[in-house]
């Protein structure tokens, strides 16, 4: 019989579970993910996009709102600005990255039979007690949470694959929900450039996610995306207020800290 309720949860569950694999990087050199969500995502306690590999660049690009006027006496420019003088246009965001190796390697389920028999002569009960333990330990139930290791059991290349899609599917998600209400995307950005804090943009992404796939690098896709940045926290006005301010209580909190440690 086929059962609704759980054929619902197949996609959900399994995603969930390469979202939180503990290995998605091929090394131990982590970076601190990327993230990127929506209000609808947050609306429907959808989760967001963790990027398991974080783009490779991103552009920040805010020209000037000024126009030129050709005289004859020269050229005159036009500068126009906002409530407060300022002539700085919105914030463009380009994104370029890699997926890195998206390689499905198999075998998982296969690399503990040692083929050596039991006193009753089964020769897979080695394996198949070792999968017991390693289905129990890696349950959402269970405390003991072991890192995948070896090649027959590396799911870094699903994870990133999977990432990449759902990265896909929140950029081509709804801009106005099923009531009309706008749909607002974020994406919290963290980089040595902004010092010790994080930045959020709010805003629309203004292109696709453009990719290409090259024969002479089968597990290892090239991707590009833009975002046009209404809002941000702190604003951009604020960043240098805001960097100094972190910057300086993390400073003055270690300073604190060694002279009470004398």
């Amino acid at each position: 019989m086929w059962d609704q309720d759980n054929s619902k949860q197949i996609v959900p569950d399994f995603s969930w579970a390469l979202s939180t694999a503990l290995n998605p990087y091929d090394d131990k050199t982590l970076r601190v993910p990327m993230y990127m969500t929506s209000s609808y995502r947050e609306r429907y306690k959808e989760p967001g996009v963790k990027m398991s590999m974080n783009p490779n660049s991103v552009s920040f690009r805010r020209p000037k709102r000024i126009t030129e006027k050709k005289t004859q006496g020269g050229s005159t420019f036009m500068h126009w600005t906002d409530s407060s003088g300022r002539n700085n246009d919105i914030l463009q965001l380009d994104f370029r990255g890699q997926t890195g190796n998206i390689n499905l390697r198999r075998a998982a389920r296969t690399k503990f039979d040692t083929g050596a028999p039991d006193a009753k002569g089964d020769p897979n009960w080695w394996g198949e007690m070792i999968n017991r333990f390693e289905n129990f330990a890696t349950s959402s139930n269970s405390v003991a949470q072991p890192e995948p290791v070896g090649l027959d059991r590396d799911m870094s290349g699903a994870t990133k694959l999977v990432k990449f899609w759902d990265l896909h599917r929140l950029i081509t998600g709804p801009v106005v929900d099923k009531y009309g209400n706008p749909v607002l995307y974020h994406i919290y950005y963290s980089s040595p450039l902004f010092g010790n804090m994080y930045m959020k943009f709010s805003g629309h992404f203004s292109t696709g996610l453009d990719f290409e796939d090259v024969a002479d690098q089968p597990f290892n896709k090239t991707y590009s995306f833009g975002f046009t940045v209404e809002d941000s926290q702190p604003p951009l006005h604020q960043i240098y207020e805001s960097i100094t301010f972190a910057i300086g209580q993390q400073f003055n909190n270690n300073n604190v800290g060694q002279r009470h440690a004398f």
